[in-house]
């Protein structure tokens, strides 16, 4: 019997590798690594299951939806597998179609959105607002749930209630998680998210 303390919660970096490059993305130059082996995703579920305890598995990077093929090679895996396991994947969402849903649908992946305001706002941040909302609206179509992700910054927490106003008119977003800015990666490379940035500057300067 394993008597150290379960693993509850197991975080996959699916790929390092993101079709975007956010402002204040905390892994900085790191992104760019390549994707995970799937011998290695599976000896990291088998010894979380190991400890015969429910667990959440994430999936993540990066931007997972560029490895679409290995998302559903290691989803299929704990499906088969019998594992008490939920899963989730976080996205930008500039990549979801109708064939990344039916993935999603099929092994009951929950679905993690990043949006971070209204255009103006988003794109101040991280880009390709019109493209994360299709991502929505694919999301929408499909009947899929899913929980918006947020990073709050100096620039985008006072007007966080358009971005609800916005959301409201989807009945498949669950809920709203804010996240802070964290100091690191490409966030120290911007004066607007760093220490030294002028109070009260404008998102879009």
């Amino acid at each position: 019997m394993n008597d150290r303390p379960a693993i509850r919660y197991l975080v996959l970096w699916v790929t390092g590798a993101c079709n975007l490059n956010c402002r204040y993305c905390y892994r900085g130059e790191t992104n760019r690594l390549g994707p995970l082996s799937f011998d290695a995703a599976r000896a990291a579920l088998a010894m979380v299951a190991s400890f015969g305890k429910p667990f959440h598995v994430q999936l993540t990077g990066g931007e997972p939806c560029m490895e679409p093929v290995l998302v559903e090679k290691i989803a299929a895996w704990i499906r088969k597998s019998g594992l008490n396991a939920s899963i989730g994947l976080q996205t930008n969402g500039t990549l979801l179609d109708k064939a990344i849903t039916r993935i999603f649908r099929k092994y009951k992946i929950e679905i993690g959105l990043s949006i971070d305001g209204i255009e103006l706002l988003h794109n101040a941040h991280r880009a390709a607002f019109r493209q994360t909302l299709r991502g929505l609206i694919t999301l929408a179509e499909a009947e899929l749930p899913c929980r918006v992700t947020t990073v709050v910054t100096r620039q985008n927490a006072s007007q966080l209630d358009r971005l609800a106003l916005m959301l409201a008119g989807f009945e498949n977003v669950r809920g709203v998680a804010l996240d802070l800015l964290v100091h690191k990666g490409n966030a120290l490379h911007h004066t607007r998210f760093g220490k030294r940035a002028r109070r009260g500057s404008r998102p879009w300067t």
